[in-house]
């Protein structure tokens, strides 16, 4: 099943926290890159599905969060649940 490697990279991303400042005043952002095996159009709708699934599990969770170290605990705390 190709989903399962899909998975697997972006429990690695989330484990090594992918967290980069954006654009705005306090770059206080948590971003969650999920990247794709391939560039295939496949993989692409494979790695959009499991980010529409990621950010639906995280928003409720992240929703009082309001500075990225908060965001980044939250997501340690919780890996288990995006696993």
């Amino acid at each position: 099943m190709k989903i399962l490697p899909v998975l697997a990279a972006i429990a690695l991303i989330l484990c090594i926290t992918s967290v980069l400042p954006t654009d705005t005043a306090e770059g206080d952002v948590l971003r969650i890159h999920v990247r794709a095996n391939s560039n295939s159009t496949e993989d692409q709708q494979i790695k959009m599905q499991v980010k529409d699934a990621i950010v639906g599990y995280l928003t409720p969770l992240l929703a009082d969060c309001d500075t990225k170290q908060k965001a980044k605990e939250t997501v340690k705390e919780n890996i288990k649940g995006i696993l």
